[in-house]
């Protein structure tokens, strides 16, 4: 799938919340294998670390290309300063 998106420059995303602390182990490492070819990662503390409440996170590999992708700039609607209720 990595080699896919690379070739169409589809943003990969791997959504590693619950197995993706595993790749901290030999055995998990192995199975994890290219999960580095992702451009970001979703991992979530509290799954594998045991943690009592929400610890996720993620992991970005180009900062400036997941803020483009979540800004918007255009015109707003105009504020009415005209009561339309009592």
């Amino acid at each position: 799938m990595a080699d896919f998106c690379e070739s169409e420059s589809i943003w990969l995303h791997t959504d590693a919340s619950y197995r993706g602390f595993a790749v901290l182990t030999v055995e998990g490492r192995e199975l994890l294998n290219g999960i580095e070819r992702s451009d970001s990662i979703a991992l979530d503390g509290h799954k594998w670390l045991y943690r009592p409440y929400e610890v996720g996170g993620i992991l970005v590999k180009d900062l400036i290309t997941l803020e483009n992708a979540f800004t918007i700039w255009g015109e707003t609607i105009p504020i009415s300063r005209t009561r339309v209720c009592n």
